[in-house]
């Protein structure tokens, strides 16, 4: 598996892949290729590509933010997509753990958070590489596409 920082050629790749995570939010390629140029500029941000056999099979979106209590950073995992036809492979494993890998050599990185509300698929992948907490996330929509 050949890990990468997406660029701005991976703009299709990556819209037509979040349409699994969408859900009733729509917005068109245009719209989406405005947000995701400043994103790739966003020192905080970042989304690294897997590839397998030449072929994309995957990514996983990265944020950055300090975490005063630990003085360093948090990083949220906040996407992490395996294309339909490679599920089940043991990709997300293995990219997951790469990722974590590759994040952890920057000694000012203090830990790694990913949120899901699918305990029965990605939840069995993230429990692999990181423990489950009892945290509990409050939200409120604003301002909705």
């Amino acid at each position: 598996m050949i890990i990468r920082k997406a660029k701005l050629e991976d703009a299709k790749f990556v819209y037509d892949n979040l349409e699994v995570l969408r859900g009733d939010v729509e917005y068109s390629f245009d719209q989406f290729i405005i947000y995701y140029k400043n994103y790739l500029l966003n020192n905080n941000n970042w989304i690294f590509i897997a590839k397998v056999s030449n072929e994309d099979i995957g990514f996983i979106t990265v944020n950055i933010y300090s975490s005063i209590r630990y003085i360093g950073n948090t990083l949220e995992l906040e996407e992490v997509v395996i294309i339909e036809k490679m599920r089940g492979r043991g990709y997300g494993g293995i990219f997951l753990k790469e990722i974590i890998k590759k994040i952890q050599t920057d000694r000012l990185i203090r830990k790694i958070v990913i949120k899901t509300d699918d305990l029965e698929v990605a939840g069995k992948l993230y429990s692999k590489e990181l423990t489950l907490t009892n945290m509990r996330t409050f939200q409120k929509y604003l301002n909705k596409i």
